[in-house]
């Protein structure tokens, strides 16, 4: 990435792991739509077409899971399609200590640790999963963590979870679009999508289970979605889902994480010569192509996202389901992050739209943040040895 100064740019989204810019293409295809009274249990025509629609964006998107040979149930979203796999009747649920807030919810949930890198302690894991040797067990591992961006061993968790006899479930929101996957190859039980992360409209998410497998509903009325999940189904959402996924361009999200690597090399000799701290938590795991959670010690992570804002540029702390509430990190809380690093991390995630003048006015605005207060500490110094002397 040639990061110099002949690139302008006065705005920068870097906050896509919270939400993506819809694509032009699903645009397109909602505003086809926009004001058809379109309803896929109706007898008549439109009906009939809504029926039709819904069922090509299921085929798109378990395409794009590669899923095929899967059931696909539509939903609002991830965190209610996380919802509907534990709320199945489990009599006991293992997950990782950096999950999702949605799947802590069932009583019956016990958290794996996760070692210093972010990865789950496969050891616990795997004494947990042996004293319930008989019971109706589930594990749920995130695929790739939201704030850190670190990708779990999916494929050992996934035949460890067999080998004692459990089913998995993986939410895989973040990776969905970013890295290519296979519901089926991988041997998965069940997969949390959403739609607004891959350039889709919110409103709409999927769950990915596997054939044979039932899952039990969170409420009632209806026979949609094959009973998992009544009620009228939102068409517009989910023909812009179906759109969203045949765009989906992996060659792109290599060059993406190059651009990002080469932005962490030039942060770093930058702090280097400035003799500040600056870290990337996770640097040496398995990351997701398009995010980064750094930061620089003894500074404030919300100082630092105010002044980003106020130069055009959206990046955030950790995850966005918090109603905008900026709360210590239990992501990085539970990987042993010290929390010096935990209060100056701040998170960059790009996605479809991104270019490579949005990275270099982050990097401008991040580094004139740091360099102007690297004077306000020198002028702190400087006054306590005058008040010393």
């Amino acid at each position: 990435m040639a990061l110099n100064n002949q690139q302008k740019k006065t705005s920068a989204y870097l906050d896509y792991n919270a939400t993506s810019p819809i694509r032009p293409q699903v645009l397109a295809a909602m505003a086809g739509l926009e004001g058809v009274p379109l309803n896929p249990s109706s007898p008549h025509t439109l009906g009939k077409k809504a029926k039709q629609l819904v069922q090509q964006a299921r085929t798109n998107v378990k395409t794009a899971v590669g899923g095929l040979e899967a059931d696909l149930y539509f939903t609002s979203g991830g965190t209610e399609a996380n919802s509907l796999v534990l709320n199945n009747e489990w009599d006991h649920i293992f997950c990782s200590a950096t999950e999702h807030a949605s799947i802590y919810q069932h009583p019956q949930t016990t958290k794996i640790p996760v070692l210093k890198n972010g990865i789950v302690d496969l050891e616990v894991l795997k004494k947990c999963l042996d004293q319930t040797k008989g019971k109706r067990v589930l594990v749920s591992v995130h695929w790739a963590n939201n704030e850190t961006g670190i990708i779990q061993p999916l494929q050992e968790i996934v035949e460890i979870a067999h080998h004692y006899k459990a089913y998995i479930h993986t939410d895989g929101v973040q990776v969905f679009g970013r890295i290519p996957l296979s519901f089926d190859e991988m041997g998965l039980d069940f997969l949390s999508i959403s739609s607004h992360k891959v350039g889709g409209s919110q409103g709409s998410g999927a769950v990915v289970c596997r054939k044979g497998l039932s899952i039990a509903p969170i409420f009632h009325g209806g026979a949609q979605e094959n009973k998992v999940r009544p009620g009228t189904e939102n068409v517009r959402a989910i023909v812009g889902f179906g759109e969203a996924v045949k765009w989906f361009d992996f060659d792109r999200m290599m060059v993406l994480e190059k651009h990002f690597r080469e932005l962490e090399d030039k942060l770093s000799c930058f702090f280097s010569q400035l003799g500040h701290a600056f870290f990337v938590i996770g640097a040496e795991q398995k990351r997701l192509p398009q995010t980064s959670c750094l930061g620089v010690r003894g500074g404030s992570n919300q100082s630092q996202l105010i002044c980003l804002d106020l130069k055009g540029v959206s990046a955030s702390i950790g995850s966005a389901c918090s109603s905008g509430a900026i709360k210590p990190s239990h992501v990085l809380c539970n990987m042993g992050v010290q929390e010096e690093e935990r209060k100056s991390s701040i998170r960059i995630s790009a996605g479809w739209h991104t270019t490579e003048e949005e990275l270099l006015l982050f990097y401008d605005v991040w580094t004139a943040f740091w360099a102007e207060k690297q004077k306000d500490w020198k002028k702190v110094r400087h006054g306590k040895e005058l008040n010393i002397s």
